[in-house]
């Protein structure tokens, strides 16, 4: 069974937009988390986050809607994110066209092991060890041949 939906297998089709986000907007909504500490389980603004716990912050801040925060124990922390998603993907979780908002999965050393949101005009956020949350191109060349997927949550 495959976990995740790629630009390969996604179905088609329209999927509506959040609504707490204006695209217009991006730049400024983004802007608030660039610079936010990676901490590894980081769930907070302060200490800071990983990966996962600003698509949580997001999420919590912007759309109203408190994700799990997961617990990475017993898991190895390259593949956490696929488990992550593989618990709610069927019910809470929807493939989209990459649209402000949406969850971006990357597949890195041949695991789906990194997340990022979508912020518009291209370009995504996430938190990387050593430089915190940092915005950058869906298309640059460290990214563009790793995306494993889009997704909207479906609350």
């Amino acid at each position: 069974m495959n976990l995740f939906w790629t630009n390969r297998t996604r179905p088609t089709g329209l999927y509506r937009r959040p609504s707490r986000v204006c695209s217009n907007m991006i730049a400024e909504w983004a802007a608030q988390y660039v610079g936010i500490p990676f901490v590894e389980l980081g769930r907070e603004r302060s200490p800071g986050v990983d990966c996962w716990g600003l698509v949580r912050l997001v999420y919590l801040e912007q759309y109203e809607i408190e994700l799990p925060s997961y617990s990475y124990e017993n898991c190895d922390n390259r593949t956490a994110n696929a488990r992550i998603f593989s618990a709610e993907k069927e019910s809470k979780w929807r493939p989209v066209l990459a649209m402000t908002g949406s969850v971006v999965l990357f597949n890195v050393a041949s695991r789906v092991c990194h997340a990022g949101v979508v912020v518009g005009d291209g370009k995504f956020i996430h938190a990387e060890v050593g430089t915190g949350v940092i915005m950058e191109r869906l298309q640059s060349a460290q990214w563009r041949n790793r995306i494993e997927g889009f997704y909207e949550h479906d609350d």
